[in-house]
């Protein structure tokens, strides 16, 4: 699986040598049988920039740096995609590492083709989307830059303009059926940056570091850990996001601004858009999808501000002493 890692909130008076510090060292830990591309994207003070790497032995040197001119970024940001490049670098926006709010991070386990257009993060007008999953109906979705199935997800996004209107990340999750961990930074139409966090199957962890000074959101636990030990940083209690909840984070304070559960794709709903738009459905290609997706979706409470969306995961030390007294 892809790892997706997700920081938002780093305040004026952290050191932003700090931030990338966990960066590079978090790097070998998240490239662990990940080996497939790797890529960050920034949120900064004149809007979101980031770098991709398909050569993952590359990642942070300054050679694949120069060897990407500012020519280059023209010509593929004139032609978005449409051109086949030999490059095993790009970038995108301005580098600003010394503005940066928040950041989204992510090391590819390719399940669609090895190209470096199939890198992550994916980025459309104002916003950037990493993926960690599988969406199983990417084939009749939207793609516009790449071949991957997670690029699906960032076209549903920005389509139904959920940087402005968060309400409607319902209509992005049932539109996408698959697994799927994902971290956005977006600006709205006001100009307010945020980083959405939202996860169905796809596990995403959390947990506050104190050199940070805010919150690292990540697909393991692990990583979170290990970084900080090497770092000789103190990190907290890990908890795990909840299935289903949409979390919205100003870029800025790393404050939580809305928090909402969501529903997914479903056979019977999809079936039922299919038939009543001229489609066909196929029911024997389905019929798993429908037992594993239809029965729950859309049970859950949606009301948007009530429990937390986070639960605390034990400790190595609390599990033993939990098993002891057993």
């Amino acid at each position: 699986m892809c790892r997706i890692m997700a920081i938002g909130g780093i305040k004026p008076h952290v050191s932003k040598k700090k931030l990338w510090d966990f960066m590079f060292r978090a790097t070998p830990l998240m490239l662990q049988g990940n080996n497939d591309g790797l890529g960050y994207a920034a949120m900064g003070k004149e809007g979101i920039w980031g770098e991709r790497w398909f050569d993952t032995d590359q990642a942070w040197k300054e050679d694949s740096r120069k060897a990407y001119t500012q020519k280059d970024e023209e010509v593929n940001k004139k032609f978005k995609g449409a051109l086949e490049t030999d490059l095993k670098y790009n970038r995108f926006g301005v580098m600003q590492p010394a503005t940066t709010t928040a950041v989204i991070f992510h090391s590819r386990a390719a399940t669609t083709p090895k190209t470096l257009e199939n890198v992550h993060p994916f980025v459309r007008d104002d916003v950037a989307l990493i993926h960690n999953g599988v969406i199983r109906n990417h084939e009749m979705l939207k793609k516009v830059y790449s071949t991957c199935d997670s690029e699906v997800i960032l076209n549903e996004y920005v389509d139904e303009d959920v940087a402005n209107k968060p309400e409607m990340i319902s209509e992005v999750t049932q539109a996408i059926n698959g697994s799927y961990g994902c971290a956005v930074l977006s600006i709205d139409k006001d100009k307010k940056r945020h980083l959405d966090i939202f996860r169905e199957t796809s596990s995403v962890y959390a947990c506050y570091v104190d050199e940070l000074e805010t919150t690292v959101f990540c697909t393991s636990p692990e990583i979170i850990r290990e970084t900080c030990k090497a770092l000789k940083w103190t990190y907290r209690h890990m908890f795990k996001l909840k299935e289903r909840v949409f979390i919205r984070m100003d870029c800025e304070t790393g404050t939580p601004i809305l928090q909402k559960d969501f529903q997914v794709w479903s056979y019977k709903s999809n079936w039922e858009n299919n038939s009543s738009s001229g489609g066909t459905a196929d029911a024997g290609k389905h019929q798993s999808e429908m037992k594993q997706n239809s029965t729950d979706n859309g049970q859950k409470d949606t009301e948007s501000e009530k429990k937390s969306a986070l639960v605390l995961v034990p400790t190595q030390e609390e599990l033993e002493k939990l098993r002891a007294a057993q």
